[in-house]
């Protein structure tokens, strides 16, 4: 067995332009051996850049802890252009006239995208049509039968002036499976111009920004000793869930796969994921997620996954 087998945990890089996520995570399969799994939490295109968490050993087992987490992308959108991908990838399908176009338009347009909508995705995406990729359907000369799907959209502000050529630049943050060249685009609709998304940057991931992540130039370059060296334990990247103490009692319920009564644990931390979504009880060597569930008149925190400082266990 490879001496890295026991590394467990979440790398997080700054991934360039061009470079595809499963590129990333071949890269890191070559260097661990295949004795170790390793995933990311959430695709970002390979025409975009920014933040990518990968997955390393146990740790791709809370992949949906971490995709769950809130994001925050820099967009430049194109005002007047549309295109086949939503971006600039793709062929340019449309241009139309934008001097009807102004910054306050834009604004009142932003606001319109708060809260929960039915999204829908590109037709250019990694979204499963009958178990095949979008992009492959649309590749292999198909249509994909996309579907509208819930996104929660909690910000889209535009950052920049109105620039030469109908060049502008937003902040979005939004929740779990939300497109940014959907928003994007039908933003372009609203305006009545088209648009596209001509630069995407993912800035954060929940608490994780990627200033701190490794450069895809040393990224190409690291050991198996760096990437142990560089990870991240569960405690540090789901922060924003809401933790509860637990006894070293409970502990032990929750390691049985037992439910514990939430009136019986304190919280320590108010996180920005909804409860309803997980909640974390830990002690000073176990960390349990949990859902939570109604029992009667007791709310009750049922455990999906544990770790402990000695491995992961399933509750």
């Amino acid at each position: 067995m490879s001496a890295w087998a026991a590394m467990n945990g979440f790398l997080l890089l700054d991934k360039a332009r061009g470079v595809r996520s499963t590129a990333c995570v071949q890269h890191i399969n070559r260097l661990l051996g295949k004795e170790i799994k390793v995933g990311h939490a959430g695709t970002l295109d390979s025409s975009a850049d920014g933040l990518l968490v990968l997955l390393i050993g146990k740790a791709t087992r809370w992949a949906d802890m971490v995709m769950n987490l809130p994001k925050e992308y820099f967009v430049t959108a194109a005002f007047g252009k549309t295109t086949d991908t939503d971006d600039a990838s793709g062929e340019i399908t449309s241009e139309n006239d934008i001097s009807h176009l102004s910054e306050r338009r834009i604004d009142c347009a932003c606001a319109s995208f708060l809260g929960w909508r039915a999204q829908m995705p590109p037709r250019i995406s990694a979204v499963k049509i009958k178990g095949v990729a979008a992009h492959a359907v649309t590749r292999s000369g198909g249509i994909p039968e996309t579907k509208p799907r819930p996104v929660f959209i909690r910000s889209v502000r535009r950052r920049t002036s109105l620039l030469e050529g109908g060049l502008a630049g937003f902040s979005v943050c939004c929740g779990r499976g939300t497109y940014v060249r959907s928003i994007i685009r039908d933003m372009g609709n609203i305006l009545e111009c088209g648009a596209h998304v001509l630069r995407l940057r993912r800035s954060s991931i929940g608490s994780l920004h990627v200033d701190t992540a490794v450069s895809q130039e040393d990224f190409e370059h690291l050991s198996a000793a760096d990437v142990s060296n560089l990870l991240l334990p569960v405690e540090s990247v789901l922060d924003a869930y809401t933790w509860y103490d637990i006894t070293s009692a409970q502990s032990e319920t929750l390691l049985q796969g037992k439910s514990v009564p939430i009136a019986c644990v304190r919280a320590f931390r108010y996180g920005r994921i909804p409860s309803e979504r997980g909640i974390l009880l830990a002690t000073r060597n176990h960390v349990a997620f949990c859902t939570m569930s109604l029992s009667g008149t007791t709310l009750l925190a049922v455990p999906e996954r544990n770790m402990t400082s000695a491995g992961e266990r399933d509750a």
